[in-house]
């Protein structure tokens, strides 16, 4: 989304105060390079953190499929609500999933994004 100052600067008008969404927008171009270059943000880079995604989806699945209603047992743990809030933010849920905060939708624009998130809701976990 970095490179679609349209769609992120929707999201900052759906989901933070004006004055907020204002200031961001005002240093958005500012600060856009410096994060890319900052974090090495590369097609490559991007490739290997879905890489990275998938195998934790799939870490995920492989310890369900004994039944067990947890990632680590019968109980609700930590590890549950991490996966659940980092792993649930891939899946790009709307509002009218639950979801409290506007994300990227099929819409958006963004194909590699949306591809993505389509991809991870087709697994078991991602259901």
């Amino acid at each position: 989304m970095l490179y679609r100052p349209e769609v992120i600067f929707h999201l900052a008008d759906r989901n933070v105060p004006a004055w907020h969404a204002w200031l961001f927008k005002a240093m958005f171009r500012l600060c856009r390079r410096r994060i890319l270059t900052g974090l090495n943000v590369t097609a490559e880079s991007v490739e290997r953190g879905m890489d990275y995604i998938r195998r934790e989806f799939e870490s995920a699945e492989r310890r369900l499929r004994d039944g067990r209603p947890f990632l680590c047992g019968d109980a609700l743990t930590a590890a549950d609500i991490s996966f659940a809030c980092l792993g649930g933010a891939v899946l790009l849920p709307q509002p009218h999933e639950g979801y409290g905060a506007q994300l990227p939708g099929q819409d958006s624009g963004c194909t590699q994004l949306v591809a993505f998130s389509n991809e991870m809701r087709r697994t078991k976990v991602g259901t």
